[in-house]
Parts: structure tokens; C-alpha cells; sequence
């Protein structure tokens, strides 16, 4: 049965992974977090970019099996882990990365919890880059000044831009599949795409988002 493959079209995001790692300082093999790795699309284009060490975490048990193939694929076992852990659940070390990366999974707890929560994990100077919806903006940034960090940097990634780098290669894969060869998992993930592309058009500022770039003081 066809499938829709939404890595695929993850994979056209990546350039965005690459200016915001771009708006850090050079690092020396720095110690890295990816909280919600998903399967590991932009965790494995941050152990190529960084030359340091990577701990991805997710719940998906599903979408880590696809991770670990992925980094024995590349080789990169010695410098990629991938972890089934719940962001509410972590109990690593404080100050035990350089850098706390999160694309897409701090809403999960809140923009404030989490920058609370994870700077700690944080070394002295280290960073943390979230992406996030573009809605409450200046909220966000004061929270970002409240917590004692400091935005270094930030960028936004339009509706446009995710309708023509994201959901519209979705939606040719979605027409390039047989009407005949659609089991129900399929329908369901064909539906769910629709609704996202429906969601977009209805609400924007939810779904443009913008790339932060914060310091820990």
C-alpha cells in the first residue's frame, strides 16, 4: 500500500535548521539536545553541522526505530543517540548540554515552562533555539527577557513558505497515489493533512512560525 511520507517533505525545512544553527557562535563539539527528534531528520543534520554529540528524545517508539536505522545508516553511532523519553519526564544533569535544540514540541508544556525548564539543562553560556508559532510574539519575547536569557536572533518562517516547502509536496504525494491503493491508515494520515492545510488557512499566525535564537546568561 502507498504511504505519504512526510519526512520528505520535512527535509525541505531543513534549510531553516541550517540558519538557525548558522546564528551560533562556533562551537567545539558541542553536547546537544533534540527534544521531539521525531525521526530524526533535523537531528542528524545537527551532528553533520556541529561535529559534536546529539541525545534525540521522543515518545514515538515508531519514529525512533526509523531514527536508529537512520544513524546506523550514516555512521554516526558514536555521536547520535536516540532515547524514547517523554519531555515532561527528562532528568538529565543540570547544565549538561551546550546546546538545547526544539523544533515544533514546546508547546507541548508552554513557551514559559519550557524555557525555564530547559535552561536548565543548559551549561554557562550555552543556547537554546526553539521553534515555535509565530502567535503571542511579545509575550514571548518578554518571557525570553524575564527568565534572564538573551534573543540573540530570530526568524520567520511564513504560511507561504510552509505551504510551498511543506504541505504542497504532501498534497502531490497525497494526488500521486492510486484511488485503489489507500488502505485506512492512509486515509486517516490524508485527512489529517487536509485539516492542517485547512488549519492554515484559517489561522495564520498558528501556523507561520519563527525560529528563537536565546542565550543563557
Amino acid at each position: 500500500m502507498a504511504r505519504i511520507d512526510r519526512d520528505l517533505a520535512r527535509a525541505n525545512l531543513l534549510k531553516h535548521t541550517v540558519r538557525a544553527f548558522g546564528m551560533l557562535p562556533p562551537l567545539d563539539s558541542p553536547r546537544i539536545l533534540d527534544i521531539g527528534c521525531g525521526s530524526g531528520v533535523a537531528t542528524l543534520e545537527l551532528a553533520r553541522m556541529s561535529g559534536g554529540t546529539v541525545v534525540g528524545i521522543d515518545i514515538d517508539e515508531e519514529a525512533l526505530a526509523v531514527f536508529r536505522a537512520r544513524v546506523d545508516d550514516a555512521g554516526l553511532r558514536d555521536r547520535v543517540q536516540a532515547v524514547e523519553l517523554s519531555l515532561t519526564e527528562m532528568e538529565f544533569p543540570p547544565e549538561d548540554f551546550d546546546i538545547v535544540w526544539a523544533e515544533g514540541a514546546i508547546h507541548v508544556i508552554g513557551f514559559a515552562r519550557g524555557l525555564e525548564e530547559w535552561k536548565r539543562l543548559l551549561r554557562p553560556g550555552g543556547f537554546l533555539v526553539v521553534h515555535d508559532s509565530q502567535a503571542e510574539m511579545e509575550t514571548k519575547f518578554g518571557e525570553i527577557e524575564r527568565q534572564g536569557c538573551e534573543l540573540l536572533g530570530h526568524f520567520t518562517i511564513s504560511t507561504q513558505e510552509w505551504m510551498d516547502e511543506y504541505y504542497g509536496p504532501l498534497l502531490d504525494q497525497i494526488k500521486a497515489i492510486p484511488r485503489d491503493d489507500i488502505d485506512e491508515k492512509t486515509r486517516i494520515e490524508i485527512d489529517k493533512v487536509h485539516n492542517e492545510v485547512k488549519g492554515l488557512g484559517q489561522n495564520p499566525k498558528q501556523y507561520s512560525s519563527v525560529f528563537f535564537i536565546i542565550l543563557k546568561r
